[in-house]
């Protein structure tokens, strides 16, 4: 099946998921349960390590748990990590790049041509751009861990993420005449947020930054994955 069979049978899916939402003005909670531990947490356990505590083993205790709202516009997002490393920085990310089943490969980040963006409101872009070479432990996509390993919190976000597509045209310095930004290219936008029925499932990443306790804005600079959340 051609990339624009599998484009047209998603939207058509998420048409009705649409439907469905915006018949009630509440948000609808489509997942309320746990990430899944990034198998390769050889980083974690070689980045994340802090003399005299229980680190030796990649914090095998650290659980994250994920609260999935949206309705036809928006989503809000609550993350929820506990017995991780304390005092760190952790950040979530969404993973926009994948291959159509011919191979293909399409999505992710038109702004900095990589798979991956920080789950942000759009309104938020701008800063995230802004701090590229200036990076800071406050994030708008992230939380530090208290002494207990425990931190949460919660994004409130203008563009529905199971059925929907990241509007990175809202991106106050977007231009449309450029040719980068067409329809012809990978790098069209907005970037369909797409899940397994598509075969290019995207993905909800909770990541550390144990070296510095920084993030680049719009690239996850140095960084440890931790927890995936994979749509179905």
């Amino acid at each position: 099946m051609s990339f624009l069979c599998h484009r047209a049978h998603f939207f058509a899916s998420s048409a009705m998921l649409l439907a469905a939402t915006s018949a009630s003005a509440e948000m609808v909670t489509l997942y309320d349960g746990g990430f899944t531990r990034v198998s390769a947490s050889a980083k974690v356990a070689e980045h994340c390590q802090v003399e005299g505590y229980r680190s030796a083993d990649g914090w095998a205790e650290a659980t994250g748990h994920l609260i999935l709202k949206q309705d036809a516009a928006s989503s809000e997002v609550t993350v929820t990590l506990d017995n991780a490393r304390p005092d760190t920085l952790f950040t979530i990310w969404l993973m926009l790049a994948g291959k159509t089943p011919d191979g293909e490969s399409f999505g992710g980040s038109p702004l900095m041509k990589s798979g991956a963006t920080p789950l942000i409101a759009t309104a938020d872009l701008s800063e995230a751009v802004g701090i590229l070479k200036s990076p800071r432990t406050e994030v708008t996509n992230g939380f530090i861990t208290d002494a207990d390993g425990h931190g949460s919190v919660t994004l409130y976000l203008d563009y529905p993420i199971i059925g929907g597509a990241y509007p990175f045209q809202r991106f106050d310095r977007f231009d449309a005449t450029d040719p980068a930004y067409t329809h012809d290219t990978p790098r069209a936008i907005p970037v369909a947020i797409t899940g397994k029925s598509s075969g290019a499932p995207f993905t909800l990443r909770l990541a550390s930054h144990c070296g510095d306790n920084l993030h680049d804005g719009l690239v996850a600079g140095q960084h440890e994955p931790w927890f995936d959340w994979i749509a179905d």
